[in-house]
């Protein structure tokens, strides 16, 4: 096989839990700081009601910052999709102001 690669799934399994959130947490941001070196395209999906209740705002705050792009549907003909690079600049114009 040549690349770039696509692989498409969720290597973090527990989401329910508060260990397993902070396990995923640690796995995303590695995987985002090393992305450039994988050659290839992930696209991860997660159930955003199964994930644990205390840490969904860290859970979903680091998704964000954890990712180039952003997929979210509530059923599957609703769905909006976005660059998180955009979400910094608009913080970045908020704290400027």
């Amino acid at each position: 096989m040549k690349g770039p690669y696509r692989f498409v799934g969720r290597m973090i399994t527990d989401t329910g839990s508060v260990e397993g959130m902070q396990l995923g947490l640690g796995v995303e941001k590695s995987g985002h700081e090393h992305f450039g070196e994988f050659d290839n395209l992930q696209m991860c999906y997660y159930d955003i009601s199964r994930i644990e209740q205390s840490r969904r705002d860290e859970w979903i705050r680091g998704l964000l910052k954890n990712h180039h792009h952003v997929i979210y549907a509530s059923e599957p003909d609703k769905a909006v999709a976005f660059e998180t690079m955009l979400l910094e600049s608009g913080e970045s114009q908020l704290n400027a102001h």
